[in-house]
């Protein structure tokens, strides 16, 4: 639950005001995939590579001022 809560705070913080966040889920035989998509500012391309890596660079600052907890991606 903590992954689908970090991903939904993300979007919160990188999504301007008056920006589209949208949660859903879907469901099939043994899998349930939670999806969320927002149109804040995303990340860079360069660094997609890596977003998933323990430890990254791809970190910066909230576009609401919120400091990082420090989960990223690779908690996910």
């Amino acid at each position: 639950m903590l992954c689908i809560s970090n991903l939904i705070s993300n979007a919160m913080k990188f999504t301007p005001d008056g920006g589209t966040i949208t949660v859903s889920v879907e469901k099939d035989q043994e899998t349930l995939l939670f999806m969320v998509a927002d149109n804040g500012i995303g990340i860079p391309a360069i660094y997609h590579g890596f977003l998933f890596d323990k430890i990254t660079e791809a970190r910066r600052p909230s576009i609401k001022g919120e400091p990082s907890i420090g989960l990223g991606m690779s908690s996910i």
